[in-house]
């Protein structure tokens, strides 16, 4: 099988990333992720990261089920904290 990789868009936080797990040219899997860069104890902005790797990727508007994601991702979260979990 082969892995196709794809950053599929970033904000903030968090980059994400998308691996589409091909077979004989089709997708039979497909795993959504999301990432992010620590620099001492702050998180570091995905676009100044890829400044400092001097690439040049081009920012792509975040497909709406990833925003939503991390619209969910930080609703969780914020209800956590609430709880004291």
């Amino acid at each position: 099988f082969e892995i196709k990789t794809d950053i599929v868009g970033w904000d903030d936080k968090f980059f994400y990333f998308q691996h589409d797990f091909r077979h004989k040219g089709k997708v039979c899997a497909t795993v959504l992720a999301k990432g992010f860069f620590v620099r001492g104890k702050k998180v570091v902005a995905f676009d100044k990261v890829i400044q400092a790797a001097d690439h040049d990727l081009t920012p792509t508007r975040t497909p709406e089920f990833i925003r939503n994601w991390a619209r969910i991702s930080e609703q969780l979260y914020d209800t956590r904290a609430k709880a004291g979990s």
